[in-house]
């Protein structure tokens, strides 16, 4: 009875339009604008782009609101989860996005919950070959408690870690700490070795002020320390102090240790949700 039941923000691009949408969460199935102009259509159909302003489907345009609610077909009225990725939106080019609460279907942007949403408007996010790919809208409603809290905002969780360019390389999130290959054509290429684990040992369990200096200004033969937090996420508690990079960051890293490239290898997935290139 604390989910929520639906999802209403404003997305406006400038210097370029919103062209589309992808990877909308199962769960937030019923499009709510979209079953407006397309009455003939049920649940799971279309997209959750919608008209701002009033009811119906996105066309074209730089603003588009993403307006979905979740209707369990099973009937147990279940409702959607605290957290994870809700939408990706795609753009036709480089440009700044805002996004904000869509107060003509919500007033605070999450639907049919009864705790207080923690939803910080996002202005000016730039989006080109940097960092851009790090915007992806979440249903993160519960006050961020990186300790206790099984999901977080991972938007400010960039901000707060002090917008590293390094969370935006494709397999940064996997372990690949300078987004650079290690190896040779004759031996095989791979991204994860050890100049990421010297990154790693730079960054290990240095805690945040007040208990420590934290990470700004640390790095490792050029590549910051912060970089080594694949996990994205702090480690301790609020007693002994929190840190970035620990035991969760060097289970990453060894998952994918020494992992060849094809066609030596399986390769890393490149699917951090970034396209930065060091």
């Amino acid at each position: 009875d604390v989910a929520p039941r639906g999802v209403a923000f404003k997305v406006t691009a400038t210097g370029a339009d919103i062209i589309g949408s992808s990877g909308q969460m199962a769960e937030f199935n019923a499009n709510i604008d979209y079953l407006y102009t397309n009455q003939s259509a049920g649940i799971g159909e279309g997209n959750a782009l919608a008209l701002d302003g009033g009811p119906g489907v996105f066309v074209s345009g730089n603003v588009a609101v993403i307006s979905a609610g979740v209707l369990d077909t099973a009937g147990g009225q279940a409702a959607g989860p605290l957290s994870g990725d809700l939408i990706t939106i795609e753009f036709s080019g480089a440009c700044t996005v805002d996004v904000e609460v869509d107060t003509l279907r919500s007033e605070t942007g999450a639907v049919g919950s009864n705790i207080p949403v923690d939803y910080t408007a996002v202005t000016g996010f730039v989006v080109d070959d940097g960092p851009g790919p790090l915007l992806t809208l979440e249903t993160a409603i519960n006050p961020i408690d990186m300790d206790t809290n099984g999901g977080f905002n991972y938007y400010q969780y960039w901000l707060d870690a002090g917008s590293p360019d390094c969370f935006a390389y494709a397999r940064q999130c996997r372990g690949d700490a300078d987004g650079v290959a290690q190896g040779s054509a004759w031996t095989g290429y791979y991204h994860v070795g050890s100049e990421d684990l010297n990154v790693l040992f730079v960054a290990w369990m240095v805690k945040e002020p007040t208990f420590g200096t934290g990470l700004d200004g640390l790095e490792y033969n050029g590549t910051p320390a912060i970089c080594a937090d694949f996990n994205h996420d702090m480690q301790g508690s609020a007693w002994t102090g929190y840190y970035r990079v620990g035991s969760d960051d060097l289970n990453q890293l060894f998952l994918t240790w020494m992992v060849k490239e094809p066609t030596f290898g399986t390769g890393v997935p490149a699917d951090c949700g970034g396209t930065l290139v060091p």
